[in-house]
């Protein structure tokens, strides 16, 4: 496990790292609960036309690239909802 003092010695020699590791934090604290929420309220809906709408945006190939950029450069996982939680939140 990495010494707290090397981290703040790592800090202070390169503010940019810093700011990159809030970047990342703060971008996967805001979407990864945003996505986790749309995607449980479109499964929880009765109709079907949101879920096909939701289906189609996920497919679109720019969604993919960005979803990519944002897993690969921000460390931001934006996966499905399990399975069991989609069974259990349908009316």
């Amino acid at each position: 496990m990495m010494d707290p003092n090397s981290i703040m010695e790592i800090v202070d020699k390169h503010p940019w790292f810093a700011h990159m590791l809030m970047i990342m934090g703060g971008l996967r604290l805001a979407l990864k609960p945003i996505f986790t929420a749309l995607e449980s309220y479109i499964a929880s809906t009765p109709s079907k036309s949101d879920d096909e709408r939701w289906e189609r945006i996920k497919s679109n190939k720019m969604f993919g690239i960005i979803i990519w950029f944002l897993d690969y450069f921000a460390s931001v996982k934006l996966d499905k909802i399990p399975k069991a939680i989609r069974k259990n939140t349908t009316c």
